[in-house]
C-alpha cells in the first residue's frame, strides 16, 4: 500500500533528457512520480540512474543487475528486488540462481568474479568502513576490475540504496 499520493508530474518544464529518463524509469512507476514531485533532484537522479545501466564499461548488464538485485534484497525492498530479479531472468539467469540470490546470495551458484562484486556490494551496504584499499586491489587484482569499474560499481550500490529507502519509506 503506497504511503504517498503520487500524481503523475507536470513534465513540460523538463528538457527532452530529462523527461527520456522519466520516462526509461517506468518499470519504477510509482517511486519515478514521487521522485518527480522535486523535479530538480529527480532529474539528476533518473539520469544517474540510467546511466549507471546503460553506460559502457568493464561490468555487464547482469553483473549491474545483480549488484542492484542484492542491495535491494539486503535492504528488504522486495518491490525494487522483484523488478531486478525479473530483468535477471529476462537476460537468462536461471530461477534457481534467483530463487537462491532471494535467500542468500551465497547460495546462489556465479561465476567468482560475480560472487566477488556481491561480496563487495554486502561490504559497502553494510559497513563500508571496512572497505579498504587491499579490498578494492583484490578486486582489481583478481577479477579484472578497474578503478572506472570499482567507480561505477560504487555508484550502482548507492543509487540503489538511495532507491530502496525511496521505495520502502513511501510504502512502493
Amino acid at each position: 500500500m503506497a504511503h504517498l499520493d503520487s500524481p503523475e508530474p507536470d513534465l513540460s518544464a523538463w528538457t527532452d533528457d530529462d523527461r527520456a529518463s522519466y520516462e526509461g524509469a517506468s518499470r519504477l512507476d510509482g517511486l519515478r512520480r514521487s521522485l518527480a514531485m522535486c523535479p530538480s533532484v529527480a532529474a539528476p537522479f533518473l539520469r544517474a540512474y540510467t546511466a549507471a545501466f546503460d553506460i559502457e564499461g568493464g561490468l555487464t548488464r547482469t553483473e549491474r543487475e545483480l549488484v542492484a538485485a542484492v542491495v535491494a534484497i539486503t535492504n528488504r525492498c522486495a518491490t525494487l528486488a522483484e523488478q531486478h530479479l525479473s530483468t535477471l531472468v529476462e537476460g537468462g539467469l536461471s530461477q534457481a540462481a534467483v530463487d537462491a540470490l532471494r535467500r542468500d546470495y551465497r547460495l546462489a551458484r556465479l561465476e567468482p568474479r560475480s560472487r566477488a562484486l556481491l561480496d563487495y556490494t554486502v561490504l559497502v551496504n553494510d559497513d563500508v568502513h571496512l572497505v579498504s584499499k587491499a579490498t578494492l586491489d583484490e578486486l582489481r587484482q583478481n577479477h579484472g576490475l578497474q578503478t572506472a569499474d570499482l567507480v561505477l560499481l560504487t555508484h550502482i550500490i548507492g543509487l540503489g540504496n538511495h532507491l530502496s529507502r525511496m521505495f520502502t519509506a513511501f510504502g512502493q
